[in-house]
């Protein structure tokens, strides 16, 4: 009865399939993991503000993972987080600095909302806020796509009464 071995093999090597598969299903990020496009879509209301010099505001955003990957802060050697640096007036920058981690791991397809908090720069004038995401010692995720930056005109100015 060769036929019969033949089909209780291959009964055999799908049911041994079948429980690897189910060992090893992603309903966890990995340890680690390198992005190679620009998968974090990061919404925020871009209309122009205004804000006091040296002021801290909130800004809403939510991230979407648009890529087949998880992506995480917690990732061990290559986190993502979320930034911002702003342009000054005079077209220079100012650092990217606090770097903030997203709230939870986002699987494919996941989206999570976060308020950035953002210190206003000291000085009047009409500042352009630029929000974005890094992942750690290796790409800024707007190298790879500029459209996944944000970018918020605010005009800095004094509003005491004189």
């Amino acid at each position: 009865l060769p036929g019969a071995r033949g089909a209780q093999a291959h009964v055999g090597r799908l049911r041994a399939f079948l429980r690897v598969r189910a060992a090893n299903r992603r309903r966890r990020p990995p340890a680690d993991r390198f992005v190679v496009a620009a998968e974090l879509e990061i919404e925020a209301d871009t209309s122009p503000r205004q804000a006091g010099p040296g002021t801290r505001i909130g800004v809403p955003l939510t991230l979407t993972n648009r890529g087949a990957g998880w992506l995480s802060s917690d990732f061990r050697r290559h986190p993502i987080f979320v930034t911002h640096h702003w342009l000054a007036p005079d077209g220079t920058t100012d650092g990217d600095e606090p770097r903030t981690p997203l709230p939870n791991p986002l699987a494919p397809t996941a989206a999570c909302r976060l308020v950035l908090g953002v210190d206003v720069p000291p000085t009047a004038g009409e500042w352009t806020l630029v929000i974005r995401a890094v992942q750690e010692h290796f790409v800024w995720l707007d190298s790879l796509d500029p459209a996944h930056a944000r970018r918020i005109a605010i005009d800095v100015t004094d509003a005491r009464c004189e």
